[in-house]
């Protein structure tokens, strides 16, 4: 340090003082500047271990995301993610956990409609179709198996309808022949899919069924008019004066009695027929085939000559109705006996 006076006689001037740095302080800065450079190199490597190591936490855990997320696109939604911590990596943990149990609800509801779905179509007695305009198929239930040949594609009869529904958007028919069977036929485009949706049902037993009951109905109109016809004559004739003739009026009586009889046996037809139609399949009884038989050989007498025995096991069951079985045996009995 250096003091300087001031004098007012004095001219003004400077001092300039020149001192050297002790040794002791000179050795005490130089040691102070190598700890600095080894501090900052050791704190360097410090700061680069931690660097590595929350570098390969979060690698590692970013990972696991991976494979979670992996295991998620595979559709393996059974096993839990676990997601730690409570930062941005925790976070989007578990809304990927949150999104598989979504994916697995959605997923488990999906397979049970499918299942459902899938019942319905293989209890389905219509074939069902869906086709793409080239005509290959693209699901077909079981009903569909003689519409699809072996290469996967629909047979050739249902192209020109597959066509009209892509053109027209829809397409119908209720009597399309293929082969010797008669199926009616709904067509519908699905743009979605760029499909046709084809619904097949078989008509022939239902149409060969009507034939059936309308050529019934014109016989038994036919086999009704000639007995009709014949009592209506016989009574004409016996208002007319042929009553007074003891044998006129036996001979047109007798007449009358095989009409009626006619006439009784063509009723008793037709209401078996109502019988069978508002009965139908699902009502059927279990029967016993012994008793049915027992009731259908007392209600019939055999004719001289002819003989009839029974063997029917005494536990024999089937499912029917037991007037229409009882009227069916007696029929066969009845023509058994007639033919033998």
């Amino acid at each position: 340090d250096s003091l300087i006076y001031w004098a007012d006689n004095l001219p003004p001037g400077a001092l300039l003082s020149l001192s050297e740095q002790p040794e002791e302080v000179s050795s005490a800065l130089a040691a102070l500047r190598g700890q600095r450079l080894t501090a900052l190199v050791v704190s360097v490597i410090v700061a680069g271990l931690i660097g590595f190591l929350v570098a390969s936490l979060i690698t590692t855990r970013v990972k696991r995301l991976a494979a979670a997320a992996g295991e998620l696109a595979e559709g393996h939604l059974d096993k839990p993610l676990d997601a730690g911590g409570r930062d941005e990596i925790g976070d989007l943990g578990r809304t990927l956990d949150s999104m598989r149990i979504a994916l697995a609800e959605t997923f488990d509801a999906l397979s049970s409609e499918r299942d459902r779905l899938s019942a319905v179509f293989e209890s389905l007695a219509e074939a069902v179709i869906v086709v793409d305009p080239n005509g290959d198929v693209r699901f077909a239930n079981p009903a569909s198996a003689d519409l699809v040949n072996e290469d996967g594609s629909v047979v050739e009869a249902l192209r020109p309808w597959i066509r009209r529904a892509t053109h027209r958007g829809s397409a119908q028919s209720d009597h399309v022949a293929i082969g010797e069977r008669t199926f009616a036929i709904g067509a519908r485009y699905l743009p979605a899919e760029r499909s046709a949706l084809l619904v097949v049902r078989d008509r022939t037993e239902e149409l060969r069924r009507d034939q059936a009951e309308r050529e019934f109905v014109s016989n038994a109109a036919h086999e009704l008019r000639n007995p009709i016809a014949g009592m209506s004559g016989a009574i004409e004739v016996l208002r007319s004066g042929a009553k007074d003739d003891p044998e006129a009026r036996e001979h047109f009586l007798d007449r009358l009695a095989i009409d009626v009889d006619r006439v009784s046996r063509l009723t008793k037809a037709l209401l078996t027929l109502a019988r069978m139609e508002a009965i139908g399949e699902g009502e059927a009884e279990v029967v016993s085939v012994d008793l049915a038989v027992d009731e259908a050989v007392a209600a019939i007498e055999a004719p001289d000559g002819v003989s009839l025995d029974t063997d029917v096991e005494s536990d024999l069951v089937a499912g029917a109705d037991p007037v229409l079985l009882r009227q069916v045996l007696i029929g066969l009995l009845t023509n058994a006996f007639k033919h033998t």
